[in-house]
This record gives C-alpha cells, sequence and structure tokens, in this order.
C-alpha cells in the first residue's frame, strides 16, 4: 500500500524523473550560446518572484514527464502559481517552520530516491546494455512459464505456515498452504505468465530452465518478502522478430539493471547501519496510535524504535522521528498497521539518512543541479500551502450544491436504459482475474498474435450465462450497474464480487437512453464535487492577486522563439 504526505504536492518517483540532470544542463549551456539567454536570466517576474530560464526548464521538463500539457497552458500554470508564490514572499512563507520541514524531507528524499542525486551521480552511468546482452535476452525470452507462486511478507508469516515442511516442498504441500490462506491472512497468492526477464521478483532463469510441471521450490527471500513457486508449465510460442522486440527489451533490461544497483545499494547502506529494531516499541505504538487517521495524541514520542551507526557513531530513531517522517516524507511503501511494513518504512528511513549524508559529503548544497531542485520543491511547498490555508477550507459540499451540479450537467449523467450481456462465473477472484484476457481474446475484433491466442486457449473458461440487465431494475446489484455503466460494448469487466462468488461481464450490446437517478449518482458526485469546488476558489483567488501582483517581466514567449530558432540552427 502506498501513502503520500502531500498528494498534490509529490507524486513519487515519477516526479524525479524530470529532475535536472546533466544532459538536460548541457541543453541549457546549447540554449545560452544560441539565444543570448544565461540560465540565470529572469523570464517572468510577479512581484517579488522570479522564474529564470533554468526554472522554467527544470518546470517544462517536469511538464513534458507529467502534465503534458502545451507551451501556452504551461506558462498560464507557471503565471497563475506565479501570482501564488508572489503572495507567499511577501507574507514570509520561508519563515513558517512546518514549510521548512517540508522541504528538508523532500531534499533528503531527492538526495535518496531512484533518479535522484546519489542515483545520477553514482550509479546511472553504469546502466548500459550490450547488444550480446540483449541477444541472449532474446533467446531467453522465447520460453514461456506459466508460474502459481505463494508470497510471505516478513519471516513470522512464511514460519507460521512453512514450518511443517522444512524438508522441502511438494506439489501437495503447496496446495496444503495455499487452502489455509484467508482473505485477512496478509499472504497472497495468484498465477502469472513470465518472460525473460521476469518482472516477478525471485525468479531465477538457470532454476527455470531445470523445472518440470508441478516442481515447487522456495522459499525465495526478495525485498518484497519470501516466495515460494510452483511450475504449471513451460512452452515456446515465440515469433516476435529480434529488431521488432529490441527497443522495449532494451527498456526491460535497464529497468531491472536498474532494480540490481537500487537492491545492491539498500543492502550495502543496512550493512553499514546496522539497525536494531524494537519490536516492544513498534507494538507499542501500533496499540495506542491510531495510524489510519495518524493520530499521534496519547504515545511517548521519546521511545526509541531503532538504533543504527552512522559515521561511527550510534544513533536512536525515536517515535518522533517517526511522526516526522509519516507527515512529511514525499512518498512512502508499506502498511502503517503492521510490525512489517514499519520496519519496512524504518529501513528506508535509513537509506534516505545515509544517502543524503554521502551527497553532502560530494557537495550536493552548492551544485546548481540541486539548487534548482530546492528552489522548485520550496516554491511548490508554498502554493500547496497556500491552497491548504486559501482554498481548501472554503471548500464546503452541501446537497444543495451537489444538486446544482447534478442539474447543471445533467448531459454527464446519461447512460444506456438496457444492455446485452455475457455473465462468466467463478467461484475466486484469482480464478476471475485470469479468465478475463481469454475471454476479451474471445471476442476481440483486432488482430491477435498467435502466442496470445494460444495463451488464451490454455485457460479453461466457464461457459456463459446470456442475459439483459436493465439500469433501472432495483434488484441489479450496485456493483454490476457501476461495472456496465463504465463498459463499452465489447469491452470486458474487471472481477465483480457477488454474493456467491465473482462475475466477469462481457458488453455485447446497449440500447435505450436514460437519465441516471440523482441518488444513484449522489455519492460519485460527493467525491468528484470538492476538487471541481477547489479550482473554482482557486480561480476566484488567483483574480484577487492579480490586483495586488502585478507582472514586471515576460518573456517566456521570446525565449522559446528563439529556443526554437537555436535548435532549427543546431540541426
Amino acid at each position: 500500500m502506498r501513502y503520500t504526505s502531500e498528494p498534490q504536492c509529490f507524486v513519487g518517483k515519477s516526479l524525479f524523473h524530470s529532475i535536472f540532470l546533466i544532459s538536460l544542463l548541457g541543453f541549457i549551456l546549447l540554449i545560452e550560446s544560441c539565444t543570448g539567454y544565461g540560465s540565470n536570466d529572469t523570464l517572468l517576474q510577479i512581484g517579488d518572484y522570479k522564474v529564470t530560464v533554468a526554472d522554467y526548464e527544470y518546470m517544462r521538463n517536469e511538464n513534458n514527464e507529467r502534465y503534458k500539457l502545451t507551451d501556452a497552458d504551461l506558462k498560464k500554470k507557471i503565471i497563475d502559481e506565479g501570482y501564488i508564490n508572489a503572495y507567499a514572499l511577501e507574507n514570509k512563507y520561508d519563515t513558517i517552520a512546518s514549510l521548512k520541514t517540508r522541504l528538508d524531507y523532500a531534499i533528503r528524499f531527492y538526495a535518496a530516491v531512484q533518479d535522484g542525486y546519489m542515483w545520477n551521480k553514482k550509479y546511472k552511468q553504469a546502466l548500459v546494455v550490450s547488444e550480446t546482452q540483449l541477444r541472449e535476452a532474446y533467446e531467453k525470452q522465447k520460453l514461456e512459464y506459466n508460474i502459481e507462486f505463494i508470497l510471505f511478507p516478513d519471516k513470522g508469516l512464511l514460519d507460521k505456515y512453512c514450518s511443517s515442511h522444512s524438508a522441502g516442498l511438494s506439489s501437495s504441500d503447496f496446495n496444503s498452504i495455499k487452502s489455509r490462506i484467508g482473505s485477512k491472512s496478509g499472504v497472497y497468492s495468484s498465477s502469472t505468465y513470465q518472460r525473460y526477464p521476469f518482472n516477478l521478483p525471485g525468479l531465477d532463469y538457470d532454476k527455470l530452465i531445470q523445472c518440470k510441471k508441478g516442481d515447487v521450490w522456495g522459499p525465495v527471500q526478495t525485498p518484497e518478502g519470501y516466495f515460494i513457486y510452483r511450475m504449471v508449465e513451460s512452452r515456446n510460442t515465440f515469433k516476435v522478430p529480434y529488431n521488432t522486440l529490441k527497443p522495449n527489451l532494451q527498456k526491460i533490461l535497464e529497468h531491472k539493471l536498474a532494480q540490481k544497483y537500487d537492491n545492491e545499494r539498500k543492502k550495502e547502506v543496512l550493512q553499514k547501519a546496522k539497525p536494531v529494531m524494537s519490536d516492544e516499541t513498534i507494538n507499542y505504538m501500533l496499540s495506542v496510535c491510531d495510524m489510519k487517521a495518524r493520530k499521534w495524541n496519547y504515545v511517548d514520542r521519546s521511545k526509541v524504535l531503532m538504533n543504527y551507526s552512522l559515521d561511527g557513531k550510534t544513533k536512536a530513531f525515536t517515535i518522533a522521528d517517526f511522526i516526522g517522517f509519516v507527515e512529511n516524507e514525499p512518498l512512502f511503501f508499506g502498511s502503517l498497521t503492521q510490525l512489517s511494513g514499519i520496519k519496512g518504512m524504518l529501513e528506508s528511513n535509513i537509506l534516505d539518512i545515509y544517502l543524503y549524508s554521502e551527497a553532502l559529503k560530494i557537495g550536493m548544497l552548492n551544485d546548481p543541479e540541486f539548487l534548482t531542485f530546492k528552489r522548485n520543491r520550496q516554491f511548490k511547498i508554498y502554493t500547496q500551502h497556500y491552497k491548504e490555508t486559501n482554498v481548501i477550507p472554503k471548500v464546503v459540499v452541501t446537497e444543495a450544491e451537489s444538486r446544482k451540479f447534478y442539474n447543471q450537467n445533467i448531459d454527464k449523467f446519461k447512460t444506456f436504459g438496457s444492455c446485452e450481456v455475457l455473465i462468466y462465473k467463478f467461484k475466486d477472484s484469482q480464478t476471475a482475474g485470469n479468465s478475463m484476457p481469454p475471454i476479451a481474446v474471445r471476442y476481440t475484433q483486432k488482430p491477435v498474435p498467435q502466442e496470445i491466442q494460444d495463451r488464451a486457449k490454455s485457460i479453461k473458461i466457464p461457459e456463459p450465462t446470456p442475459a439483459t440487465l436493465k439500469i433501472s431494475d432495483k434488484t441489479l446489484s450496485a456493483n454490476i450497474k457501476s461495472a456496465i455503466i463504465r463498459l463499452m460494448p465489447t469491452q470486458v469487466s474487471m472481477p465483480i464480487q457477488m454474493n456467491n462468488g465473482y462475475w466477469v461481464i462481457y458488453l455485447k450490446s446497449k440500447s435505450d437512453l436514460i437519465i441516471i437517478p440523482y441518488e444513484e449518482v449522489k455519492s460519485e458526485i460527493a467525491a468528484k464535487l470538492p476538487e471541481i469546488l477547489s479550482n473554482q476558489i482557486l480561480e476566484q483567488q488567483i483574480s484577487k492577486l492579480k490586483l495586488s501582483y502585478k507582472i514586471k517581466t515576460d518573456k517566456i514567449d521570446d525565449y522559446l522563439t528563439e529556443k526554437g530558432k537555436a535548435v532549427i540552427k543546431q540541426k
């Protein structure tokens, strides 16, 4: 499970794919030489807030990765946020301690995250895949494996389910363990089709090629937990030419290589840090705090969750430190309600602390790349804080507001009155999910590669039940209505939970046209309306800010024109 402390400000690893890399700095130097604009030249100034060439290129690169706005829309976004940041500077947001803390965590995260500062300085240059490696991977890809697996998130659960099978696991042992897994056990089982390079953790090619149908092996320890695997079958149905597959294969191998280096640096850091975690204190925190609501009112924050070593000294990581992490870290993974999840987060903290310390030692704080990141992240935090204090408190979704939105957007709530479907019924969600691809292949009008057709035929699916479903039918399950309203003819639904199992629905056709009653879309409107109202209030706030802060400089269009000429000249 993923938690984000500032969902509107930080979006995780993909955000840092847009940071200033060496190639981008080189591009700015090229632009400088051809346009007359230097990286520190001001392109936009509103009040005391300035956007330099370096800032703009950072924002534009981030936009290309995340928003995909046109240059005109990006400019509007930058200007709108510029009014907010002019207000922030005048109102001394830089003196607000909580915002400084957010920035400190963002900097630490940036230093440690994959595609962040230390990654680009130390590991990125090693992500090179040779032609020989590509050819070898292509040959290995020719075999496809159908594999069942059971995942135990931690050693305790592994021992609980497998302690009686210490002499090795058979296929019947696998079935026995699988049958004991409950929905709330924390253990997960499924099946998957895999080709080299595998995306299922812990799979080893040399091991797989020796396996026969029904063979079981494991447990295999991975960063995700402990895996036990069973070979269902393997086959060679590969017909994709090398040159067709090569570009995608190269990306996959580079991604796998990045994962390998990521795991290696984590292992290296943990060996140096030698963390000693207190299960007793973690369990105390879990019992006293409302972790889901992130309420820490009655907890002793001075209690030590973990001791670790840094630069030859023993350091303590307290409950107070953990609360700071949860409330300010841009992105973290794991469950806040389980011992194993907390331990994973404590390890993440060690990684962040160590790599940040390493980044300081190699001069990060004076690096132009870092300074551009810091400045832009700081103003992102100011923008978010402005919304939290001046916009979000004014958002109130009333029944009258909800009905008004419904009436003003009535066309958005039109749907078909009835539909013809085929209903496939299954006992469990796993079987239902595995059956979706072959159901889709059975009815698709598009060309399907022979390999996919063969795989679909190998999966047994039950005969469907034809039915005519009417949206107005009050006996129709809300889950069914929600699923079929979103489907287009010839599409297949996700597994739908029913009282006696799971359904997968193939939608043949729709007919008639009706307006969905307000009561049936009330909850959907309530979920969407806060964001809509927030955007409306924000526009009103920006209109007021325009009266107080004036645009002193705007050279963005001229810069883009000169930049376009420079790029053409370079070609």
